[in-house]
């Protein structure tokens, strides 16, 4: 594994309400309105939870993390400092955007920013490469290292479908497992930019598109996605463009 590493996920999501409305969805009591487990512990009172220098904490699979408000601009912007002890730490800023003509007039952008410090990494050893080349993609420059040198890759490189799970494995370590995605209907678009080698360190940049609610089921939407997993140099060695399904939360 290399050192801490920072990334950087931006997105942005269309919401029908005023902004003083969309901007309560991203105060520590307004996210228990649609974000699943959510429930923020105020270790002292706080009758105004976007005052700055709030403190609370969350847990989600069994870790804590510990929030600051850094700073507030009511119906315009929220900003925070998070850190899960022995993970990962950063910054979350939530940012409401005024429509664009386009838009009914009822409608409200939300722009989220997340940077986090010390995000997840994976390295792949040879041992690694070798034992899924000769499991799932037994070619030759999978799983032989001497024999991989007369290629045109010149030597050892990992599947890109180890590649492709390794995306998947940080994605999960990264967003997915604390949301109520509910699966996805595939890929528009895969593709391999540049050789994993021996000792590569990959990690991953995620960056929303669009969203929209589901036409024939009111509780669920989906989101479109850009995945990109770079290396410890941060070439980029994969991309892929897809949707993920998420439950929402339906007012009565």
């Amino acid at each position: 594994m290399t050192g801490p590493q920072r990334r950087r996920l931006t997105g942005r999501i269309q919401v029908g309400l005023p902004p003083d409305e969309a901007f309560r969805l991203f105060t520590p009591r307004g996210e228990r309105d649609w974000v699943d487990g959510w429930q923020p512990r105020f270790p002292a009172p706080a009758p105004d939870d976007t005052e700055p220098g709030t403190v609370f904490e969350t847990n989600a699979h069994g870790q804590t993390t510990i929030w600051l408000v850094l700073g507030r601009e009511r119906g315009k912007r929220i900003s925070y400092a998070r850190v899960t002890p022995g993970d990962q730490a950063g910054t979350v800023i939530g940012a409401i955007s005024a429509s664009t003509p386009a838009m009914r007039a009822s409608d409200e952008h939300v722009a989220l920013m997340r940077d986090e410090i010390g995000a997840a990494t994976r390295a792949l050893s040879e041992e690694d490469i070798v034992r899924f080349g000769r499991e799932y993609d037994p070619q030759t420059y999978h799983t032989d290292a001497e024999a991989a040198r007369h290629t045109p890759f010149g030597g050892l490189i990992a599947s890109g479908w180890q590649t492709c799970g390794v995306t998947m494995r940080l994605m999960c370590d990264g967003y997915l497992l604390e949301t109520s995605c509910v699966g996805s209907p595939g890929l528009e678009e895969l593709r391999w930019l540049k050789p994993v080698r021996p000792g590569d360190a990959l990690r991953l940049k995620t960056t929303v598109l669009e969203s929209s609610p589901s036409g024939k089921q009111a509780n669920r939407g989906t989101v479109l996605f850009l995945w990109e997993t770079l290396n410890q140099n941060g070439e980029l060695v994969l991309s892929m463009r897809g949707r993920q399904m998420f439950l929402r939360r339906v007012p009565a």
